[in-house]
């Protein structure tokens, strides 16, 4: 086994193509050396339940981070950084709860700059439950300084408050990060 040293690997042909290795072999990377793939990257819990009023969509307050490579989640939004344009993967998972057993609807909603921009629900006509958990996902266009924000909307037969959950079990939780290098 050899060791390559070098500064710049290019093509012999001009084509701007170069293969490393044959189908099937892997590359592993040195001690300390990161891909930086897959970043920025987040993951943020909502550790407490949050009441909403009825009928109203309201922005899920996310308090405890797992991991945010980047330091780009602060004040329950995502902010993509200076140099960091592309397509990212963002999923938001909400669990809804009313301890009546009231609920009669559960939405939520991805807000890309203000705006909503993905969308589920569920809505049971004529049955109320007590509890239900929405997971929503999509792939976005995001540019440098674009914010990505999470809301949710629970209606009851009753017109009473009902929460979005959360806690170490991870019932409410968004995660994201970009695709590619």
């Amino acid at each position: 086994m050899g060791t390559i040293k070098t500064t710049n690997i290019e093509s012999i042909s001009g084509s701007g193509t170069v293969t490393l290795g044959t189908s099937g072999e892997t590359f592993a990377l040195g001690t300390g050396v990161s891909s930086q793939l897959s970043r920025p990257a987040f993951f943020v819990n909502k550790s407490a339940s949050q009441s909403l009023s009825d009928s109203a969509w309201t922005q899920v307050t996310l308090d405890s981070e797992v991991f945010d490579t980047n330091s780009a989640f602060a004040s329950n939004t995502f902010t993509v950084p200076t140099s960091q344009a592309g397509k990212y993967f963002i999923s938001f998972q909400c669990f809804g709860y009313d301890s009546a057993g009231n609920l009669t609807s559960h939405r939520t909603s991805i807000y890309k700059n203000d705006a909503s921009v993905a969308r589920s629900q569920i809505e049971l006509d004529g049955q109320d439950f007590s509890e239900n958990t929405l997971v929503l996902s999509c792939i976005l266009d995001l540019s440098a300084a674009d914010t990505i924000k999470f809301y949710a909307f629970l209606n009851t037969s009753d017109g009473g408050t009902a929460d979005v959950n959360g806690d170490s079990e991870y019932r409410t939780f968004v995660q994201g990060y970009k695709l590619g290098a």
